[in-house]
């Protein structure tokens, strides 16, 4: 994987996909990258006046990072950040169904601005297709959203949406608690100030 930690992207600069990782789908069509393959992203800042998908046609995209396996803490985003779908005020979407993606301590205060669904303060959504009902959810935890989310369906201030786990098999479990939202949320179906829509939870969650 990767370690990236303490960068900084200034004010006044946009970036066509998201600041850090995307996490592009190449010969894999199930993951960027291979379970194995994990990510750290830690105590890195995106100060306000940055633009995250400029264009507003990306999907999966987030201020830090697109698809992401890995773990992200302590990072501070002030973006815009603009796309489709799985739009992000940290991360886009998870990238692999089954590998570890956690969001921890991370702060966001800026805009997303999705045209489609699942729209997050914190992350977009979870796994973005229907070819793992038993993967993991995201972890997403001891975070703060004060932005403004907007989007169509699934619109949260934390998560988006989760549209696809039917039922965690793994005990390996995702999380989400002890977060915190004071922004604004808007769209037309399934917007919570916590999460949007969570397709099930069970024992395992």
């Amino acid at each position: 994987g990767v370690t990236i930690s303490d960068v900084t992207l200034k004010a006044g600069t946009s970036t066509l996909k998201s600041g850090l990782l995307g996490g592009v789908i190449t010969t894999n069509p199930y993951g960027g990258v291979p379970a194995v393959y994990v990510a750290s992203i830690s105590d890195c800042t995106i100060e306000e006046g940055v633009t995250i998908g400029y264009t507003g046609t990306e999907d999966m995209i987030g201020s830090f990072a697109g698809r992401f396996q890995g773990t992200m803490e302590n990072c501070v985003s002030h973006a815009t950040v603009k796309g489709t779908n799985f739009v992000g005020g940290i991360i886009g979407t998870r990238d692999n169904a089954l590998g570890t993606c956690s969001v921890t301590g991370c702060t966001f205060d800026g805009t997303v601005e999705a045209s489609g669904k699942n729209a997050g303060g914190i992350v977009g959504g979870g796994y973005e297709n229907s070819t793992a009902p038993n993967g993991i959810h995201v972890s997403v935890n001891d975070c703060i959203s004060s932005g403004t989310i907007s989007g169509k369906e699934n619109v949260g201030g934390i998560l988006g949406g989760d549209e696809y786990v039917a039922q965690t098999w793994s005990n390996v479990a995702g999380s989400i608690s002890n977060n915190t939202f004071t922004g604004k949320v808007s769209g037309t179906r399934n917007v919570g100030a916590i999460i949007g829509y969570l397709c099930s939870l069970n024992a395992m969650d």
